[in-house]
């Protein structure tokens, strides 16, 4: 799979060419937003302990 993985020092994006399983860390914010139906279900389903409440939905 071709992906790209951006860096600026503050935030953190994921994301391969075809847009699968995107997401965005947020340092300051300590947040990461999950881009894709498909990963936010697998997050639901499988509820990662280091994941707290969810911030926000859009």
């Amino acid at each position: 799979m071709d992906y790209s993985f951006l860096s600026d020092g503050d935030y953190y994006i994921f994301f391969p060419k075809d847009l699968r399983c995107c997401y965005f860390a947020h340092p300051w914010e300590r947040s990461v937003t999950l881009i894709n139906k498909d990963l936010i279900q697998a997050f639901i389903s499988n509820k990662p302990a280091i994941f707290g409440d969810v911030i926000r939905r859009g």
